[in-house]
């Protein structure tokens, strides 16, 4: 996902073209521009994104129905308390 010129676009995605617009339909559902597809986005207790489902008809390359699920940030190992006083 990319945030540009006040536009939502999806990109890098396996059978949609780079850089589609993602149009609201209605709170975390979006229509693809271009493309028989819709995109909705799944959130959990905090209110943060966790999934993203893409659906719509098969194309000449397959099915393009998917889950993708937001890779966490790992976190940097803790050093605290370690070689205190040295």
């Amino acid at each position: 996902m990319v945030w540009e010129s006040d536009n939502l676009l999806l990109d890098s995605l396996p059978l949609v073209w780079p850089r589609n617009r993602l149009i609201p339909l209605s709170p975390n559902r979006f229509a693809v521009e271009s493309l028989p597809f819709t995109v909705r986005f799944a959130e959990d207790a905090s209110g943060a994104v966790v999934t993203m489902t893409l659906k719509g008809r098969e194309l000449l390359s397959g099915n393009v129905n998917n889950v993708f699920v937001k890779k966490r940030n790992k976190e940097p190992p803790s050093h605290a308390g370690k070689g205190a006083g040295r």
